[in-house]
């Protein structure tokens, strides 16, 4: 397991730290409104998020697991990382001084500085 795979994961343009910078509006819908979601659309959203997130914990156990990040706990690791992905929904502009793949990328400097990966 390489800190790239999380990098990609967290970074890459189609992924989820810079889709919540290009679709910021409708990612401020689903990550802050859900209580006006209908139960069918609220249950796809959770599944989703639940799915996402055992993602980015297996990529980050597996990172431990080989030694190369150092973090006592994965869970919580994981749900930091997604919480700073979805945070770009509610500051995000798109006259703002950085494109959604330049926080990508820097957003996946960042993730793999904070599971100390080598």
């Amino acid at each position: 397991m390489s800190s790239s795979r999380l990098h990609d994961h967290v970074s890459r343009e189609v992924q989820y730290t810079a889709w919540h910078a290009r679709a910021h509006i409708h990612a401020r819908v689903v990550q802050y409104e859900m209580a006006a979601l209908a139960p069918e659309h609220t249950e796809e959203i959770a599944r989703i998020r639940r799915e996402i997130e055992a993602t980015v914990r297996g990529l980050i156990r597996a990172g431990v697991d080989a030694g190369r990040f150092r973090v006592t706990n994965p869970g919580m690791a994981a749900l930091a990382l997604l919480s700073l992905g979805i945070d770009v929904a509610r500051w995000y502009r798109g006259d703002g001084a950085w494109t959604p793949q330049e926080i990508g990328e820097q957003y996946g400097e960042l993730a793999r500085r904070m599971l100390d990966a080598s």
